[in-house]
């Protein structure tokens, strides 16, 4: 059987990540959970408690766009083509 991870060690793994996470209600949009990867790539210190609304980055818009087709449809959605305009540290963007 395999070990069980405690919420705390999940956690620690999505704030560690490369990875970009944010965890979102919607379909309001209030962010619950992001890791300092996505808040650094949006641009707030701390987006919890927060919404898409209060933030203009590109990534949000293109993200709530397939967050509302997932809303309205209440089916599953994955996009592999999915393309974000991020912003880096340099404030040069890239479409990833």
């Amino acid at each position: 059987m395999p070990a069980a991870y405690s919420d705390q060690e999940v956690v620690s793994a999505l704030e560690k990540t490369p990875a970009f996470v944010a965890v979102v209600r919607g379909p309001t949009y209030v962010y619950e959970f992001t890791n300092e990867r996505y808040a650094s790539i949006i641009g707030f210190d701390d987006p919890v408690g927060k919404t898409f609304g209060e933030s203009n980055h590109p990534a949000v818009t293109s993200l709530r766009a397939a967050l509302d087709r997932v809303y309205a449809s209440g089916e599953a959605w994955a996009d592999p083509e999915l393309r974000l305009d991020l912003r880096g540290a340099d404030g040069a963007t890239t479409t990833r």
